[in-house]
């Protein structure tokens, strides 16, 4: 939990104040989140609040679709 911690407080922004004082929500918070904009007129200014958590999903969504083999997680 320590890098997602370090990436909350470098973004300074919560979904929630209940995410905000609990890491394993913040990250069920900002995957839904992160779904939710993806590919929308929104997306960049939710990613302008999120910009280190985003980075990090936009990263690990990659590695796990590829795993998927072609199919994205939002189909899976």
């Amino acid at each position: 939990w320590t890098d997602w911690e370090a990436r909350m407080k470098s973004d300074g922004f919560h979904a929630s104040l209940y995410g905000r004082h609990n890491a394993a929500e913040d990250v069920a918070e900002t995957v839904t989140l992160y779904h939710i904009v993806k590919g929308t007129p929104q997306e960049a200014s939710i990613r302008a609040l999120f910009p280190a958590r985003f980075a990090y999903l936009d990263q690990v969504i990659v590695v796990a679709e590829a795993s998927l083999g072609g199919l994205t997680l939002a189909a899976a």
